[in-house]
């Protein structure tokens, strides 16, 4: 009895000795109160309450040949405030763990806004002892997809949708930087809220009875101010679970962005196939079997990207530039995917000048945004428009209250 007593001892203290080294957890919580008004020229395809904007809805002309989409209409919303906290968990020799969980109240439920998950992820971080500036970190939980974390400059929810990804899912992201100039990225993405289209709809089964989850690869460049991105992405989804036939879709981006005191400018440029989970312009068609063969599917195709630059600090001007062509399908199709009420589209343009004034943690800004859709009359095999093309054009202005703490 007297050996176990001891034993119990020695044990509780090796255990108790081992949990000095470890500092306890710190928080920082952060979050904004931030309200918008909102005027829009027509009705639009937009998500968030409407504040979200994708595209200007098309002519919808009735009998008296009245356009009933040339309705213009004004909203306030203070939903996208936004509460958060960072954790700082551990800090064990090498290793450092942080955390950060991320909440707003971006969800209707009927006429009353809610609390939603945004972020929800954890960081394990191993520094090199000899070379602190090789690191190597995986993240784990909900979090920014990868192609969806730099936007361009702007005040508005979309941070540039549909010219700019817009995405989070949970994921496991590798990033092993070498030096302080290259960083090699790999990660594992499954899809929850932003869902590719598909027979059913909008639904999370077809990544999930995929059983291949979408994969990302990245390469960053810093030197000197400037900051370059190169990367992959792959994503693999089974639309139809009677069938083992799978839609494979590749997008290639490019991204860079320079910083010089006040003023900072950013592009993007994306060859998009089936982007519509990441909230860009375009699903997918399926092609009709013939007799004893399964269902093939082939992507929609488009060109994305935007320029943007900002300049100031205290009194700040911003511009973004944005342009979409979509490039058809791969192959004729039968059957068009697409979960936006505009689409399809054949080309969109987007300009966004702002004006701003910061104070501490209050920014008070306005923004003129005018976005063109090119519609059309007629569709082919390939999901575009062929005859009577038009450009249907949405003039918005948005001011913001914002004030941070």
């Amino acid at each position: 009895m007297k050996r176990l007593i001891l034993f119990i001892l020695v044990i509780s203290s090796a255990f108790y000795s081992f949990a000095q080294d470890f500092p306890k957890p710190t928080y920082k919580f952060y979050g904004f109160f931030r309200n918008y008004s909102i005027f829009d020229s027509r009705k639009t395809d937009a998500g968030t309450a409407d504040l979200s904007l994708f595209s200007p809805l098309d002519r919808d002309i009735d009998a008296n040949g009245i356009d009933q989409n040339a309705q213009p209409s004004l909203q306030m919303f203070a939903i996208t405030t936004r509460l958060g906290v960072k954790i700082n968990a551990l800090q064990y020799k090498n290793l450092q763990l942080n955390s950060t969980v991320e909440t707003d109240f971006n969800t209707l439920l009927g006429s009353t806004a809610v609390l939603r998950l945004r972020l929800a992820y954890v960081d394990f971080i191993w520094k090199n002892s000899a070379n602190p500036k090789s690191v190597f970190s995986i993240q784990i939980g909900q979090a920014w997809h990868p192609m969806a974390i730099d936007i361009p400059y702007s005040i508005n929810v979309e941070r540039g949708m549909p010219f700019n990804p817009f995405n989070r899912s949970p994921l496991i992201m590798a990033n092993y930087s070498m030096n302080a100039n290259n960083m090699f990225s790999l990660a594992l993405i499954h899809q929850m809220q932003f869902r590719s289209n598909g027979p059913g709809g909008k639904l999370i089964v077809y990544a999930k009875y995929s059983l291949i989850p979408e994969l990302l690869l990245q390469w960053q460049f810093k030197a000197k101010g400037l900051t370059t991105k190169l990367g992959l992405d792959i994503l693999t989804i089974r639309p139809r679970l009677s069938e083992s036939k799978r839609l494979v879709s590749v997008s290639p981006y490019v991204y860079a962005n320079y910083v010089r005191g006040d003023f900072a400018v950013n592009a993007k440029t994306i060859y998009a196939q089936a982007g519509d989970h990441i909230s860009l312009l375009g699903s997918y068609g399926d092609i009709k079997p013939e007799a004893a063969s399964t269902y093939t599917y082939s992507p929609m195709q488009s060109s994305v990207s935007f320029i943007s630059a900002k300049y100031g600090k205290k009194y700040q001007i911003m511009a973004m530039l944005g342009y979409i062509k979509a490039l058809g399908t791969s192959e004729d199709i039968d059957n068009y995917y697409s979960s936006k009420k505009s689409l399809p589209i054949n080309q969109m343009l987007r300009f966004t000048p702002t004006i701003a004034y910061n104070l501490g943690g209050l920014t008070l800004a306005l923004e003129y945004n005018i976005t063109a859709s090119q519609f059309g009359d007629d569709m082919n095999k390939r999901a575009l428009y062929t005859s009577n093309l038009h450009w249907i054009v949405n003039h918005r202005i948005s001011t913001m209250v914002k004030l941070n703490f």
